[in-house]
């Protein structure tokens, strides 16, 4: 319960994210699906992995739901990701 309170009580919630390093981590990931190399998927995956906190955000989450752009970058990744 205490979590709930302390996500309520703050406005951090509401604010809108930055979903730009989206498309740029798609991009990058792009490179590699062209050539699956998994030692060139080193670079990208280690960026996405420092955006853990980011990728987890309520924020982002709602982001998601209402700007197509951000959701077809993170699918774009997600795919490549299951391709490796």
């Amino acid at each position: 319960m205490c979590g709930i309170a302390s996500f309520l009580s703050n406005k951090k919630w509401l604010e809108t994210p930055d979903t730009g390093w989206l498309s740029t981590l798609d991009t990058d990931f792009s490179a590699v699906r062209e050539t699956p190399d998994l030692l060139a998927a080193n670079k990208p995956l280690e960026e996405l992995a420092g955006r853990f906190y980011e990728l987890m955000s309520f924020g982002l989450h709602m982001r998601l739901v209402g700007d197509a752009e951000a959701l077809r970058a993170l699918t774009g990744i997600r795919d490549t990701i299951r391709a490796l």
